[in-house]
Order: structure tokens, then sequence, then C-alpha cells
């Protein structure tokens, strides 16, 4: 093989200085692809002023803690001193209780007891109208119902929702230059640095962290949620039984009393029923007129030949507005024909307040006036 230099003798006068330029130029360009990184530390001396000693900060952290050290036994002797009075308050709403309970009948009278009961079982049997007592109260403590909703909400939202994706990418970039002169091993050199290529593969997407992530709750949680409701509900009715003591132990001490004012709420309802029957005869009467007023005649066609609208237009109870049923009371009386339900015709004492007068009702119908021995006794 021979050698480059004996075939183009003789060479070129600025070959030298020009290979040199070539190469002080390729190290250039190495150095531009490169970078030196100097990092200097400098320490920096205590600012004055916080360079405090040791001792000093233990001696003011033993005054700040002396200083609420007293303040929190100056509010344990308060907390001490409220707590003795509160004997003294106890004792005073123990005697203001006591005073009440014997001087006013109506005072804290409000409650079913014993007694209350044996004096309905006495007036049942002797036939007479039974007062019921307060019927009792179904407290339903609905929690879990909403939570259930939500949560079957948002399952179905991130069931319908989800998206995958699948994305897969590559590149090459290659530049090639031919050729044997300086210059295209220059450029091969330098633009050789930039042929590259890559392949991202396979790359797997969702929107999984975007939807809900319901969790649904066990039995645990559920009575953990639950828990706070049920000792607030317990607390309600030691509350109650709370106040129903003090009677308690009121009547133990005055048994008389408690007697007087046990036969006192029982008469006082039968009395506010009675009176509230002879309140309600005005609306009665008032019900009976409108339903006797004339309609037009073909409404009255209609309701004759139509079941549907008969039952739509249907006449009701003039007490308890219930719709008029086969077991219902007419008024046989031809200017009145009140309509009334079974429970209702029985508290009316089976005496039609519509067309019987005033003066027989309040003798007869609506007066305890002489049937006040028939009360409790």
């Amino acid at each position: 093989m021979e050698i480059w230099c004996h075939k183009r003798i003789p060479v070129e006068g600025n070959f030298g200085q020009t290979y040199d330029s070539l190469n002080q130029s390729i190290h250039g360009l190495y150095g531009e692809f490169s970078a030196n990184i100097d990092i200097k530390e400098e320490k920096q001396a205590a600012v004055l002023g916080l360079s405090t000693p040791w001792e000093h900060v233990s001696v003011e952290v033993r005054d700040y803690v002396r200083q609420q050290e007293a303040h929190l036994q100056w509010t344990v002797a308060l907390l001490h001193a409220l707590l003795s009075c509160t004997f003294l308050l106890v004792f005073h709403a123990s005697f203001s209780y006591m005073d009440s309970y014997n001087w006013d009948i109506r005072f804290d009278n409000i409650y079913v007891t014993t007694y209350f009961h044996q004096i309905d079982e006495r007036r049942k049997k002797l036939a007479r109208e039974l007062l019921e007592t307060l019927p009792m109260v179904l407290l339903l403590l609905v929690l879990c119902g909403l939570d259930w909703v939500l949560y079957s909400i948002f399952d179905a939202v991130r069931r319908h929702s989800f998206l995958q994706y699948s994305f897969r990418s590559s590149h090459r970039l290659e530049v090639k230059v031919e050729g044997d002169s300086m210059l295209a091993r220059l450029l091969r050199r330098t633009i050789g640095a930039l042929n590259t290529s890559s392949d991202t593969g396979v790359v797997e997407s969702d929107n999984m962290p975007c939807l809900p992530q319901p969790v649904g709750m066990d039995a645990r949680a559920y009575w953990r949620a639950s828990l706070p409701t049920v000792l607030l509900v317990c607390l309600c009715l030691v509350q109650a039984f709370g106040y129903r003591l003090r009677r308690v132990i009121a009547a133990f001490y005055f048994p008389k009393r408690e007697k007087k004012r046990v036969l006192f709420l029982y008469n006082e309802l039968l009395r506010k029923r009675a009176a509230f029957t002879k309140l309600r005869r005005t609306a009665i009467v008032r019900r009976a007129h409108q339903q006797r007023a004339p309609r037009h005649h073909l409404v009255d066609t209609l309701y004759r030949w139509s079941p549907l609208l008969r039952r739509l237009t249907s006449r009701r109870c003039v007490v308890c507005q219930a719709p008029e049923t086969p077991k219902s009371y007419v008024c046989p009386t031809p200017d009145c024909q009140a309509v009334y339900c079974g429970s209702c015709w029985d508290d009316m004492r089976r005496r039609c307040p519509v067309c019987t007068p005033l003066e027989e009702l309040s003798s007869s119908a609506y007066s305890d006036s002489n049937d006040d021995t028939v009360y409790g006794e």
C-alpha cells in the first residue's frame, strides 16, 4: 500500500499550519460537549447576639415552667372552690323542687305513673271511657342508607369510566458523511455525535388515579359510626329518668300528695278531651255545610254515571276527613246527611253535632257536668 504523502509530493506550503488549526478546532469542539463544576463552601461566623449560653437558656426555661405551674395551681384551686359550691346548688335545687312539689299541683305533673294506670284500669272495669296513654314511639336511626347509595354510585362511575391507553414510539437519526478527505473526517467526528436512536417500547397508561376509589364500610366501621349516636340517645334517656327520679323521691316522702297530683292530672286530661270535642263542633258544622252545598247539574250527572268520578268526588268524614266507605255512617236527617266514619261516630257518642241542638249536646253528649263523680278517685 502506497503512503498518502508519497502520492501528493510536493505538499502544499500551509499544510502543517492547516493541520494544527484543524487539531485545535477538533479539541475545541470536544471541549464544548463537557462542563466543569467548581464548588466553593464558605463558613460564616455565628450572628452576634444569638450565641446564648446554655446556662441562661436553662434558667429561662425553669422560670417559665414555674410560672405555668403557678397558673395551673391557681386554676385547680378555683375548680375545687366551684365544686364545693356545687353541693350548695344541689341542696338549693332539692329544696326548691320539694316546695314546688307540695304547693303547686301542676308543677312537673306530666308523668304516667303506676297509680295513673290503676285509675285507668278502675275506669275500664266500670265501663267508662278509657283514657289512652301516650303511644309508644319507635325511634329509627338510619345512618347507613346514604353511605350505601353513595358507594354504589361511585363504584358504578369507577367501573364504567375506566379507560386504558397504550403508546409505542421509536426514532433513529443517522447522518452519513462519505469521503476520505480531511473535512469529511471532521464532519464525521462532529456531526456523528448527533446519531441517536431510541425505542420506548410499549407504554400503558389509564385514568384510574382520576377516578373515585370508593371503599365499602364493614360492620366495625358501621358500629364506630353509630356508637356516638347510640351514646347520645342513652344520655337523653338517662336525663329523662333522672328527672323522673326527682318525682319518685318526692313521692316516697309525700305519698298522699302524690296521689292528689296524679288524680288531678288524670281528671285534667279528661276535661281537656271533653273540651276539645266541644271546640271541634264548629269545624264539623262548617264541613257539613260545605258538603251540602249545591253542585252543578253536570257534576251530578257525571257523579251518577261515572264510577271513576264518583270515587274522586266521594264525600268525606266531617271529623277526620277520611273517604266515605260502605261502613261509614250517614246522618238520616234530610237536611243534614253528614258522613262519619265508624270510630268518629263512636267518639261523637252516636249523636250528630250538626243537626243536634247545642243545648242537648251541652247537657248530654259533650258535657261531663253530671258525671263529675266518674272521674278518677
